[in-house]
């Protein structure tokens, strides 16, 4: 087995649209401009067997006068998990053969951790990424996290029949309005709007520039798309969603405006039709564990899915663990809520 660095976009993104656990954020240019916005030094390991690349493994390393610290995906990134992609040969295997092949893989990446001397570790695993037993065996600790999806692969009819009976109420009401839904281009538009209802509730938008979301849209026009509700001429609600690989992915915004009306609720529904005319299986819903948030979304009647956080931490990790869940994670990201500590800081209302 031999572990080494990648410089090839092309090999980087062949691997990770083949991956069954390849995600968008794992794309050579999302990465990039991630290192380039936060200022973490992007690693982007490949651990081999031969000449067969099994994994993937991003991380990001930042070190400062008194610690070294490694983080997958990096704080403001906006990032919801990243962890290791597999190869596409991977699910299809044995499950002896699939957990030998995942074991070295974790071993291989914990040893190279080790050399980077990083006294704080944090990888935040996808929700399809359920075997994180190799970590522990590498006294890595693990929390668990919560997302929900929709299925979409069923009749729009059944979709709509599983909604709670106030969300349909509501649905009902709201489509009466004058309301249009946009896609728009306006990275400034949206920073301006989140960041204005987050300071609104004591809270910091985690996205230091809206030129990291212009340069995000100008770089997957195709994955990343930005709308914008309208009632009359007045934005009443905005998000901004991931689509990729058959699933569309709630990501941020939908945060509650003064707008008196039920806007989440359409703009919701209007995207989730549309995840599934554009051939979508999935629609990700997250917030499921944040117990607010959980009671809203639920109403979609969505399925609940598990995801992880692995760490590792030292001494001097552990103050630095103290601080970013106190000061850094007072500024989370909306959908990312039930992200990592059980104790987790509020989050704008939607």
């Amino acid at each position: 087995m031999t572990i080494s660095m990648i410089d090839d976009r092309e090999l980087w993104d062949r691997t990770v649209d083949q991956s069954p656990y390849g995600l968008l954020f794992h794309r050579w240019d999302f990465l990039k401009l991630a290192e380039k916005y936060t200022g973490w030094e992007l690693r982007p390991y490949g651990v081999y067997k031969g000449s067969t690349l099994l994994s993937l493994f991003p991380l990001f390393y930042k070190r400062d006068m008194v610690l070294k610290t490694v983080f997958a995906p990096p704080p403001m990134s906006c990032i919801p998990y990243l962890g290791p992609t597999m190869n596409a040969g991977y699910s299809s295997t044995k499950p002896s053969t699939r957990e030998s092949q995942l074991q070295v893989v974790v071993d291989e990446m914990s040893a190279e951790i080790k050399k980077l001397g990083a006294g704080y570790v944090n990888i935040q695993m996808p929700p399809m990424f359920n075997d994180v037993r190799p970590f522990k065996w590498n006294h890595f600790s693990e929390v668990s996290h919560f997302t929900y999806f929709v299925d979409l692969c069923r009749p729009v009819e059944d979709i709509w029949g599983s909604f709670g009976a106030n969300l349909r109420t509501n649905l009902k009401k709201v489509s009466k309005l004058p309301l249009t839904l946009k896609r728009v281009y306006d990275a400034e538009t949206f920073y301006d709007v989140i960041t204005k209802r987050y300071a609104e509730q004591g809270l910091t938008f985690p996205m230091r520039t809206p030129r990291y979301l212009h340069d995000l849209l100008e770089a997957f026009p195709d994955h990343i798309k930005m709308y914008m509700l309208y009632h009359g001429e007045e934005i009443a609600s905005s998000i901004t969603v991931c689509q990729y690989k058959g699933r569309m992915m709630h990501w941020m915004g939908a945060t509650r405006l003064d707008s008196g009306i039920a806007g989440n609720d359409y703009m919701l529904w209007e995207l989730i039709k549309m995840a599934r005319e554009d051939g979508c299986k999935e629609f990700e819903l997250q917030g499921a564990g944040d117990r607010r948030l959980s009671r809203y979304k639920s109403k979609f009647n969505p399925r609940l899915e598990v995801f992880y956080g692995i760490t590792q931490t030292g001494p001097v990790g552990n103050a630095a663990e103290w601080a970013y869940y106190n000061f850094v994670r007072r500024s989370p990201v909306k959908t990312l809520a039930d992200r990592l500590k059980p104790a987790r800081p509020k989050v704008p209302q939607t």
